[in-house]
């Protein structure tokens, strides 16, 4: 739905709403101890903590946060971002919004019960959705977007005090967070970086190739996160409390990745390979002729895609074990790659929309493998065994890539009947399925028993 605005809604409208969001969010992390990543990790808390974590990482961050950035949007121009001050204004209320969010549902998350988080989230969504179609007939512009994303903060808020059971109080005793500073701490930079991975490209494409092009590449990132966002998203909040609770007893790291980890590359794997497939017919349906230069962007952004589902794995865990230093190493690679390179090609005027997002990319892939090695180094991960007992499910996936890309680019592209493209991808898209049906029938890297497992979890009750 949200895409589907984009017919009414130019790309330069979403360069500037992409823009403002990222400038926020990167602010908020240098203002932001994340004590909440400490309420999965500790395995015992008490209502005290909890509510003195609120109260000074949440609610009076967010006040002081609040004014200090509204102050600093005042005083300061931004010539190399957007100019439009109201922008930010309107954006900055997200702050507040954020700041009175039920801590409890972190609790909750803890001890592996979801369902107060997705509530939550499904209300927030799908009330964004249902007034984002009403401002967009009105405004057509940024400030659409930016306060229908408000509304699914607030009542995201909103609706996690309705959903938990327990409700959270002001306290200002400061003696509860001492025990989890030295965690929030490390967590700090590590949450500071991952924010600084997610925004600073969008700060680039804006600086470097103009606002058009930031809008191009977040309706990029949009398209890709619809197929493979809530995958990486319910996989990082089943598998962070899940190691938290192992911590150090590394044989049952190592047998939680010599089990999990096929099935998550392999559907991961195939989602990637799907979008590949239908994105086309996606953007042109949805999106009209004025989105048609995403085509190439969300393809080669499917890599990027691809490597950071893996990506978030290792980072849970990192964060779990509490090593989180190592994301931190990971982080600084892959932010001096796509800054120096995006700067060497912009001084040679080589710089464009395709050459960015390759190396944004390539980038993230580099990082990914940089973080297996750091898992295999700390837990003693053999490949090679990986690889022994997964060669079927490994296989699988190397063939249906080859087959995909090759059709795709030796003979769909050279052809005129749009009825047969799409038999043929839908035929392509029917082989995957059945190589997946076999995989799970015959229980091939657990498969089955695995799938379950992930299903049964995320319904919890």
């Amino acid at each position: 739905m949200i895409l589907y605005v984009a017919r009414i809604i130019p790309p330069e409208e979403f360069g500037k709403f992409a823009v403002v969001i990222s400038f926020i969010a990167i602010a908020d992390s240098f203002v932001s101890l994340p004590f909440e990543n400490s309420i999965v990790q500790s395995s015992k808390l008490g209502k005290k903590d909890i509510d003195s974590i609120w109260t000074y990482s949440r609610f009076l961050k967010s006040l002081i946060f609040f004014f200090l950035f509204n102050l600093f949007i005042f005083k300061f121009e931004f010539p190399f971002l957007i100019e439009e001050k109201e922008l930010y204004y309107i954006a900055s209320l997200s702050i507040l919004g954020n700041g009175i969010y039920n801590t409890y549902i972190s609790q909750r998350i803890r001890h592996i019960d979801y369902k107060s988080d997705m509530i939550s989230s499904f209300v927030g969504r799908i009330s964004r959705l249902f007034f984002l179609l009403f401002l967009c007939s009105y405004f057509k512009n940024s400030y659409a977007l930016i306060i229908s994303w408000l509304i699914e903060i607030y009542l995201k808020s909103f609706s996690s005090y309705i959903v938990a059971n327990k409700k959270i109080s002001i306290c200002f005793d400061i003696k509860p967070l001492k025990k989890h500073l030295n965690y929030s701490i490390s967590a700090y930079f590590v949450n500071l970086v991952d924010q600084l991975l997610l925004n600073l490209e969008n700060l680039l494409a804006v600086t470097f190739i103009g606002v058009k092009f930031a809008g191009l590449f977040q309706a990029s990132k949009r398209i890709n996160s619809e197929f493979t966002s809530d995958f990486k998203m319910i996989l990082d909040k089943i598998l962070f409390p899940f190691y938290s609770r192992i911590k150090k007893k590394n044989n049952r790291l190592l047998n939680n990745i010599y089990t999990y980890y096929p099935l998550i590359i392999y559907l991961a794997g195939i989602i990637s390979l799907i979008a590949f497939l239908f994105i086309d017919e996606l953007i042109k349906l949805i999106l009209g002729k004025n989105w048609l230069d995403a085509i190439i962007l969300c393809k080669i952004y499917l890599i990027y895609n691809f490597f950071n589902i893996i990506n978030v794995q290792t980072k849970s865990i990192f964060r779990a074990l509490n090593i989180q230093k190592y994301i931190i190493y990971s982080s600084v690679v892959y932010l001096v790659l796509i800054t120096t390179n995006s700067l060497i090609f912009y001084n040679n005027d080589q710089l464009n929309g395709v050459i960015f997002v390759l190396i944004v990319s390539i980038s993230l892939t580099v990082t990914c493998f940089i973080n297996v090695y750091f898992v295999k180094f700390n837990i003693k991960l053999s490949l090679i065994k990986f690889t022994k007992n997964n060669i079927v499910s490994i296989l699988s996936l190397l063939i249906s890539t080859a087959i995909t890309v090759c059709t795709y680019y030796y003979y769909l592209r050279y052809l005129d009947s749009v009825l047969l493209i799409l038999s043929i991808k839908i035929l392509l898209f029917a082989f995957m399925l059945l190589q997946f049906y076999l995989l799970y029938i015959y229980n091939f890297s657990e498969f089955k028993n695995n799938l379950n497992y992930i299903v049964k979890k995320i319904f919890k009750r």
